[in-house]
């Protein structure tokens, strides 16, 4: 099971989580987020660890600039791109992951016209009245989870990674979930001590259980 740590801005809260080998670190270029990295922190991570750049509703121009610049190994969509905008940035050679916020077996029907133009697909809590977005909040991080039994309906062809309210206690039952598309965790808001800070202790526990 492979483990992606969403979030991270603080570049000594990055060294620190480093050295528990993450698969992805993923650093957000979405600038209303709380969780808007600090770009100096970019530069320097183990090629065992991919840096994802997470984008909302951005250009297919600025996404590929920014992903050189600051070269990136992925690509993370979480607004209302297109399967041609996500076929450009997969044929450029990144990594290319595309978010879908479920709620039940239904939501997956919007799925479709993006197999084959991304690697993976993210799935993440969709937000509504009972459970309202904060600020950013709507592209991810509410910290609320969606029925994990949903997952089971989805019959599609793209691996995927599993996102929303995860927490330091759900490492035994991702593990017994069996689902065969399942890739990898996401992380982010549930392991923080406050946006964009993690509890590198929480995520090293989490780590340990899921990985054993």
């Amino acid at each position: 099971m492979k483990i992606k740590v969403c979030g991270m801005k603080h570049p000594h809260n990055i060294q620190e989580l480093i050295e528990h080998n993450p698969d992805f670190v993923g650093f957000i270029f979405y600038a209303k987020s709380l969780r808007f990295v600090e770009t100096q922190c970019i530069a320097s991570l183990p090629e065992t660890t991919k840096k994802i750049g997470v984008f909302v509703n951005e250009t297919v121009e600025k996404i590929l600039e920014i992903a050189k610049k600051y070269n990136l190994d992925g690509i993370q969509l979480h607004g209302k791109e297109t399967p041609e905008d996500c076929k450009q940035i997969q044929e450029k050679g990144f990594l290319t992951i595309k978010a879908f916020n479920v709620e039940n077996e239904q939501d997956f029907e919007q799925t479709k016209v993006y197999e084959g133009v991304v690697d993976f697909f993210l799935f993440d809590t969709k937000t509504s009245p009972l459970n309202p977005p904060q600020g950013d909040l709507k592209h991810g991080g509410t910290g609320v989870k969606f029925d994990w039994h949903i997952l089971k309906h989805y019959n599609g062809n793209t691996p995927f990674f599993l996102s929303g309210g995860i927490c330091e206690d759900d490492a035994k039952e991702i593990k017994n979930l069996n689902l065969p598309k399942l890739y990898a965790v996401d992380i982010n808001s549930r392991f923080e001590i406050e946006s964009g800070l993690k509890d590198i202790e929480k995520i090293k526990r989490f780590i340990k259980h899921l990985r054993n």
